[in-house]
């Protein structure tokens, strides 16, 4: 592996190692330093439930369902009973709940692009397969993700004691509003195998519409958690960044990035976080960090 044309890793981390790039920091220091490191190679266990036959760690490819049929793959935007809108203004709640309620097991979901307002929780149950184009919006709205000392998820992935499928790729979560209660993400669900519950390619933007009356972080807490991984969970995650948006003098921020309580096998590989401004002149600060 080279960085800026330096070859920083030659050949593959083998079972029993880490290699590390970055701050180290030692809990037999005594000082908080950190010791930075252009590439070590450090002894590290492995535990069995992460690991394949060879003792590396699982890496999955993101699906591409080309086991189905066209006919198994549905357009939420066409399912003939539940109007979806994706229209960035319109409550898709109760469609979207309908149509994955009545496609598990059975169909992949297909999410044209475009923002979907949801203003209440979106439970997705075993054997859900979605799939978003170009980064699909998921976007949380409304009261009931207001109160900080109630949190609610705007998606839900599974109940805890579910094991089976739910896999969501190409998405985007983000709010259209201030919401201090959202977890954007919740996933409570186990895989039946690693790979078959998570996240491919799918990235959490923190904004709330409009920021012009917020001054401060505090203010205008558009989020709690982008991702709680909760204690019964056991998923896979590749590919997300977790980044906040600011705009003249609003700086929106989330109380904090992936939470994680699993105790299963947990795989997260690709994960980013930082902020993006859209005055370029003016940088404001949307920290997400990493719990």
């Amino acid at each position: 592996m080279k960085i800026d044309g330096t070859t920083v890793l030659t050949g593959s981390v083998q079972p029993g190692s880490t290699w590390i790039r970055g701050n180290i920091y030692s809990e037999d220091s005594s000082t908080t330093t950190p010791i930075h490191s252009n590439g070590t190679i450090i002894a590290t266990s492995r535990p069995k439930a992460r690991v394949n036959s060879t003792s590396f760690y699982y890496t999955i490819a993101p699906p591409t369902y080309k086991e189905y049929k066209i006919s198994n793959v549905i357009n939420v935007k066409d399912v003939t009973y539940y109007k979806v809108a994706g229209d960035g203004q319109t409550d898709d709640t109760a469609s979207l709940q309908a149509i994955v309620n009545a496609a598990a097991g059975k169909n992949v979901l297909f999410f044209p692009h475009g923002t979907y307002i949801l203003t209440d929780t979106l439970l997705i149950p075993p054997g859900s397969r979605l799939i978003g184009e170009a980064w699909s919006t998921l976007s949380a709205y409304g009261s009931k993700f207001k109160d900080p000392k109630n949190l609610k998820a705007m998606i839900k992935i599974g109940n805890p004691g579910d094991v089976g499928v739910a896999q969501l790729t190409d998405f985007l979560f983000t709010t259209s509003d201030f919401l201090p209660g959202a977890v954007l993400v919740g996933i409570n669900m186990a895989g039946d195998m690693p790979g078959n519950v998570g996240g491919f390619n799918c990235h959490f933007m923190i904004t709330g519409g409009s920021t012009t009356s917020c001054k401060t972080p505090a203010a205008c807490t558009t989020a709690r958690l982008c991702a709680h991984f909760t204690a019964s969970s056991s998923a896979y995650w590749e590919n997300s960044w977790a980044t906040g948006q600011s705009g003249g003098s609003a700086t929106p921020g989330a109380a904090g990035g992936f939470l994680i309580e699993a105790v299963n096998g947990t795989w997260i590989l690709g994960l980013g976080t930082g902020e993006f401004d859209i005055q370029p002149h003016s940088m404001q600060n949307s920290h997400i960090p990493i719990c």
